[in-house]
């Protein structure tokens, strides 16, 4: 249809509404034949299909109208594949786009090439369905070209809109990716078998219909693991074989997130001895729906002598602090309950800014500088202290055999905390009673109402990183220090009578060459 036969079908159209059947202005003879019966596709144009390996069959949808001066008239019509000749022509030279054409055992029309229209039918629809797999196998092949159906509808007896006639079907087809979510899984024996979950995940997916089930590559594994250690200068050996098994990998129906699961028999390994073990999927149960990462990650196990771990810090609480800035000073005041807080940013320090406490009085008594308001929800004061007389007690909450100490001191050039000898209770409560309820004032610097036993003395570098501090070998034998409540008193300063740090940490003690500690 030209310009200027459209031109005159529009200015012909408030004639043919107002003409009757008997006028002498019979339609027929009014609109040209050309016009009385004319079809197109509604949703012309382009079409871009995003569509996954998992869909075994995708269906789009076509609107195919009827109209005209005399759309009642039946007609047929075809839709026509263009071939890769005008498919470059047409579109991918004037796109600049290397479009190749989808073949024709990648889709089907659903109910044929041919639409019929009867005398009763001004729109019906065109169902086109196409094979992700089979486009996706293409585009693997040939992955600089974008795979294209062109379509158009054409009548060898009617009018068809030469402007709507046309659709172009731009096919991308992904496969969803099944692999590990990240490289490298680090775990350490504690009793005789470990249980590792190692999280697996599948990309590229917009839903998970499927339970999945694979399984792991066994073969060069050693050479993996040569890679792994000359890469990153370590001598880790190979995890035999017979000491694991594997008990499930794959993903549960609905999620987009799995796991490998295997069970760690120490009886197979050495004692201080750390293992890697590259995992590599080998198969799944999606066969080549789904593609695999066959990139290796790694399963690292340490196997210590002493199956230790940092104590969560998480229900930990401070109990007592003679010597606060929080409490009365006017900065720098993140108080006691920042050697908990895991923040290296906040840390506790002295009352640089408060009186001495022997300058206070309440009751009557001298050097009463406890805080009566409990201000802070533990045993606080108001006053400040020498750093000799200076303590600090902490409740972990529960009962643990105690083998390590970490202390991390404040950022910057104020590392002030030096020497300090850590005790432990094994006590349920707290016992303190401030002199105004009928306690000792010697106990506001001896903290002595508990049952404590020395755990450790320690000498901390004059530096902000984490130091460690163990029992040796005959302690960690015996079970380590029981204990659930612990004091710090501090003995020396870097920067007298000034004290401050940042963490304060603790590594329990749960197992012996596998065997728990009771």
């Amino acid at each position: 249809m030209n310009m200027k036969t459209k031109y005159l079908f529009w200015l012909l159209i408030p004639l043919m509404l107002f003409s009757c059947k008997d006028s002498q202005y019979e339609l027929d003879n009014l609109v040209p034949k050309q016009y009385h019966l004319i079809s197109y596709i509604k949703n012309y144009g382009t079409h871009n299909l995003n569509l996954f390996t998992t869909q075994k069959e995708v269906q789009d949808t076509l609107v195919l109208i009827k109209s005209g001066s005399d759309p009642k008239r039946s007609s047929t019509l075809h839709m026509s594949v263009l071939s890769q000749q005008l498919l470059d022509s047409i579109y991918s030279q004037a796109l600049g786009i290397n479009y190749q054409l989808i073949p024709s055992t990648a889709y089907n029309f659903n109910d044929g090439a041919e639409i019929q229209f009867n005398s009763e039918t001004a729109g019906q629809y065109f169902p086109i369905t196409f094979k992700p797999l089979e486009i996706y196998k293409l585009i693997e092949s040939n992955p600089s070209a974008k795979f294209a159906l062109p379509l158009q509808l054409v009548s060898s007896a009617d009018s068809v809109n030469s402007d709507m006639n046309n659709v172009l079907y731009v096919v991308d087809v992904k496969s969803p990716v099944i692999g590990f979510q990240q490289n490298e899984t680090f775990a350490k024996m504690i009793y005789k078998s470990l249980d590792i979950e190692v999280p697996m995940i599948i990309n590229n997916c917009d839903a998970n219909k499927w339970d999945i089930t694979g399984t792991l590559n066994d073969t060069n594994l050693d050479q993996f693991a040569t890679q792994y250690n000359s890469f990153h200068g370590t001598n880790y050996n190979l995890l035999p074989k017979s000491a694991y098994v594997l008990n499930s990998l794959g993903f549960s129906k609905g999620s987009l997130i799995g796991s490998l699961k295997m069970t760690i028999n120490r009886a197979q390994l050495e004692n201080d001895k750390t293992y890697i073990l590259p995992l590599v999927i080998k198969s799944t149960s999606m066969s080549e729906q789904m593609q695999i990462d066959t990139q290796p990650v790694y399963l690292i196990i340490a196997n210590p002598y002493y199956g230790t771990r940092e104590i969560d810090r998480s229900n930990w609480k401070i109990l007592f602090c003679n010597n606060d800035n929080r409490v009365g000073g006017t900065s720098d005041n993140a108080g006691a309950k920042a050697i908990l807080d895991n923040n290296l940013n906040t840390y506790w320090h002295t009352g640089w800014q408060l009186p001495k406490a022997s300058s206070f009085s309440q009751n009557n008594v001298n050097g009463d500088d406890y805080d009566y308001t409990n201000s802070q929800g533990y045993h606080a004061f108001k006053g400040s202290r020498s750093a000799n007389n200076t303590v600090i007690a902490i409740d972990l909450g529960a009962e643990s055999h105690l083998v390590s100490v970490g202390i991390i001191q404040r950022p910057g050039s104020y590392t002030d905390m030096h020497e300090a000898d850590i005790y432990a209770s094994t006590d349920s409560e707290f016992k303190f009673t401030p002199v105004g309820k009928g306690g000792n004032i010697d106990d506001y610097t001896q903290v002595a109402l508990n049952n404590w036993n020395l755990f450790m003395s320690i000498s901390v570098p004059h530096d902000s990183d984490l130091h460690w501090f163990d029992l040796n070998s005959n302690q960690k034998d015996s079970g380590g220090v029981k204990g659930r409540m612990i004091k710090i008193a501090f003995k020396t300063s870097y920067r007298d009578p000034n004290l401050s740090f940042a963490e304060f940490k603790i590594i329990e003690l749960l197992s012996i060459n596998g065997e728990a500690v009771k």
